[in-house]
């Protein structure tokens, strides 16, 4: 079940992003050997902490070492600035 709806949020996610006028760092993850759909895919899957979805996703080292530069990369070069209060 987690698959179906994580390769929705990741399909939603990869065709909203570049309408958060982020191109800047979009275009930066060329720098990395995974594709769109991969690291879409794997930003889907933080929420999904301590699940068995997650756990399954994470047993496969691409999908984990993908995780973890999704996860960092993210966090520390987005230049789109959230406006959630």
């Amino acid at each position: 079940m987690a698959d179906h709806y994580v390769g929705l949020i990741a399909q939603t996610l990869q065709e909203i992003h570049p309408l958060l006028n982020d191109d800047t760092f979009i275009n930066s993850l060329s720098d990395f050997d995974m594709s769109l759909n991969d690291f879409y895919t794997a930003i889907a899957y933080l929420d999904l902490n301590g699940t068995a979805g997650q756990t399954n996703y994470l047993n496969d080292q691409t999908n984990a070492e993908n995780y973890n530069i999704s996860y960092n990369y993210t966090r520390v070069n987005s230049t789109s600035t959230p406006n959630c209060n």
